[in-house]
């Protein structure tokens, strides 16, 4: 009877274990990448710093207006039975020559701070894929010490049954 519940109790251990058998390594590495939040917070920040320095970049460039309307206009003379439409059309280009150094600082600070959103962009994925390996590594030196500790139990058992023997003989 005992020895019965000793081998369901072994096969429960690594029925179990082969349920939550590890995915490879490489498996786990993409999935924390994918799937990290604060990763994806990172990722998010990086953009928005990309941006900011594309609109630091928009001051240097021209501004293009474009205006334009039609009318309807009746012709209010009895003999003459046209309506006019007059249209206008105007396109304004400007583009500032100097506006001293600021927007040229402003640049600067903008490219320092997407570079250093792209530090701590690969900062993050570094220790979010650390983080990953570790846990990976846990999870089957884990795994590989149910399974020794599950054969040192049914060595101590069989010991344990030599031993009553020889006391028993």
């Amino acid at each position: 009877m005992k020895f019965l519940f000793k081998i369901i109790l072994i096969l429960i251990f690594v029925l179990d274990i082969n349920a939550t058998r590890a995915e490879t390594l490489s498996d786990s590495l993409n999935s924390a990448y994918l799937n990290n939040s604060k990763l994806n917070a990172e990722r998010a920040s990086a953009r928005a710093s990309k941006e900011v320095k594309r609109e630091a970049i928009s001051e240097f460039l021209p501004t293009v207006t474009v205006e334009g309307y039609i009318s309807e206009q009746e012709n209010t003379n009895p003999g003459n039975d046209t309506n006019f439409q007059p249209e206008e059309h105007s396109i304004t280009v400007e583009q500032k020559i100097f506006q001293g150094f600021s927007g040229v600082a402003n640049l600067k600070k903008k490219k320092y701070g997407e570079t250093l959103a792209n530090f701590k962009l690969k900062k993050t994925e570094q220790d979010t894929l650390l983080a990953a390996a570790e846990a990976h590594a846990n999870l089957v030196f884990g795994q590989k010490k149910v399974i020794i500790n599950l054969i040192n139990i049914d060595l101590l058992e069989r010991q344990v049954e030599t031993d009553q023997n020889r006391l028993e003989k």
